[in-house]
């Protein structure tokens, strides 16, 4: 590419330079000619890298979501609660109408399958918001096409970090450090970590907040989910109340990302 480049700059020289540079106008013609024999073929390799990267990364976006569907198909047949999720291709033809199907469910939670943290994640209460966040996501380029629909949890939303057990001497399964309660979200989401410090839109829950017997339930179902996972790692669990104020577990990353 540098040479390419470099040639390029070559034939761009003025003409009128080979009066005061001997030998350059002849050169400047032999530059022009091989650059119009070696471009075609540079232009077709170029596209053909770029349709195998993308290739590549569809086959990456679909590995993911058969491994996602699988979990998620899991914890949820384990009796853990997992809140709703589909998928869906935003550079479809049909995704206008793809998307209009889920109308009934609003609002709903537009994120990007690839993406990190809270980018690119938007609350959608109209099917025109889902349009456009969708379409947002596709023109982006960061984070391809394949879109998660989520269900939305309108209430409280805490973190819970799950330990493997070989991180304590004597555990024989996975434990749950004191959970941490979010805060200060932006339209219902919780702002990336690399924009807002966790530090200063989180904090550890109490000994009385934690006693609570909804906590006490969905800490027990994070630490059954990483069993079945069978993390070696930490994880950490996303986890929101539902209207009913239960706790659904709705994002799972283990650690590191």
């Amino acid at each position: 590419a540098r040479l390419i480049a470099a040639l390029q700059s070559l034939a761009r020289r003025p003409a009128l330079l080979g009066l005061i540079q001997p030998g350059s106008t002849a050169d400047i013609v032999h530059v022009r000619a091989a650059l119009g024999a070696v471009a075609p073929i540079v232009r077709a390799r170029s596209d053909d890298i770029r349709t195998e990267m993308a290739r590549t990364r569809r086959l990456r976006e679909g590995a993911l979501l058969a491994l996602l569907e699988k979990l998620r198909a899991r914890l949820a047949a384990e009796g853990l609660p997992v809140a709703g999720s589909w998928v869906v291709d935003g550079a479809a033809p049909d995704i206008e109408a793809q998307l209009a199907a889920f109308a009934g469910h609003l609002p709903l939670v537009v994120k990007p399958l690839r993406g990190r943290g809270s980018q690119g994640v938007s609350v959608a209460r109209s099917v025109e918001e889902m349009i456009a966040a969708t379409r947002a996501i596709v023109a982006g380029g960061k984070f391809g096409t394949a879109i998660m629909i989520e269900q939305f949890l309108p209430g409280q939303e805490i973190t819970i970090t799950v330990m493997p057990a070989a991180a304590r001497e004597g555990e024989s399964k996975p434990f749950a450090l004191p959970p941490v309660r979010r805060f200060d979200q932006h339209d219902d989401v919780a702002p990336y970590n690399g924009d807002v410090p966790v530090s200063t839109n989180s904090a550890a829950m109490t000994g009385e907040e934690c006693a609570d017997p909804a906590i006490v339930a969905v800490t027990a179902a994070c630490e059954r989910a990483a069993a079945i996972i069978g993390i070696r790692t930490p994880m950490r669990i996303d986890c929101r109340q539902d209207a009913t104020g239960d706790y659904l577990l709705f994002d799972v990353n283990i650690k590191p990302n």
